[in-house]
């Protein structure tokens, strides 16, 4: 069985910091399409995002998402897991459009690289896993949203591509991120209790301080918890974006998940950003989690 190289994991961690260290030439982080423009959000680009995985329960539609962290793994939310035996889940990579549909109309300068890559996934047919293993945090609390961070273990090693690459984790300590923006993605309702999106959607979101939101949401704000989302227009996750990845660019644009989106107050309120797990408090624990070999 293959699986990551710990090394070479810790040394991409360490290697993501709000300083600029030189990086890599490969690993994780890295887009084919980086083109860059939910509810609030756009449609986004085919390799764009090359990390995001699209959750299915058995006999059922796309109902959670995640993000591929090794050619093994993949990082989510507790709560879309924690129900779920693995033989009853299943995991899609390299997903853009879960119809099989391009956007349109698609940019000008964009056009023959997005439809390039979206020709290179159809033809792909090897990107459907089945679930070895799944691993929710010990101390994770429902009721409170405390500690929801999962780690899917694939059934066998992935084949990256253009349109299947992993996102790089944070370092387990990271500076003040408030008044930052980040990206999230998701195949989740565009609306709260609206319809799905069948393209993948990106939308922008501002940091919250935590206390401010606190004093937005009223309760379960930890220092294991991340909020963003838009403060005057309508900018959020929603429902089916659960255990997709908050992102931003740090070392070389390299991307990393610096979130996991968790719940909140209906969707795209103003004055209620998105309530996140805060990866880089969680760091050593996907380490170690990863590592495991059974």
């Amino acid at each position: 069985m293959a699986f990551i190289a710990l090394s070479d994991l810790v040394y991409l961690v360490c290697l993501i910091s709000l300083q600029f260290t030189a990086a890599k030439p490969d690993g994780c982080g890295i887009r084919a399409n980086t083109q860059t423009r939910i509810v609030g959000g756009e449609i986004s680009y085919p390799g764009k995002w090359p990390w995001m995985a699209a959750f299915y329960r058995s006999n059922s539609n796309q109902y959670c998402a995640g993000a591929l962290i090794s050619d093994r793994h993949v990082l989510t939310a507790a709560h879309c897991v924690a129900a779920i035996q693995p033989s009853k889940l299943q995991i899609r990579l390299g997903e853009f459009d879960l119809s099989g549909r391009l956007p349109v109309p698609l940019p000008e300068n964009n056009n023959n690289s997005a439809r390039a890559l979206l020709e290179e996934n159809s033809a792909f047919q090897n990107n459907i896993y089945n679930v070895e293993k799944i691993t929710v945090h010990q101390q994770y609390e429902p009721r409170s949203h405390l500690h929801d961070i999962a780690i899917v273990r694939l059934n066998r090693p992935v084949e990256f591509s253009t349109v299947i690459q992993r996102i790089c984790l944070p370092p387990p300590s990271l500076p003040s991120l408030e008044d930052r923006t980040a990206f999230v993605a998701g195949w989740g309702t565009t609306a709260f209790l609206g319809s799905t999106s069948s393209s993948l959607r990106e939308v922008e979101v501002p940091i919250w301080n935590n206390q401010a939101c606190l004093e937005a949401i009223g309760k379960n704000v930890f220092d294991t918890t991340l909020c963003a989302g838009g403060r005057i227009k309508s900018a959020d996750a929603c429902q089916g974006d659960s255990g997709g990845p908050l992102m931003m660019p740090m070392v070389d644009d390299r991307w990393a998940a610096i979130g996991v989106v968790s719940w909140g107050i209906r969707c795209g309120e103003p004055t209620k950003p998105g309530l996140y797990t805060r990866t880089s408090h969680y760091t050593d624990w996907i380490l170690s989690t990863v590592q495991q070999r059974t």
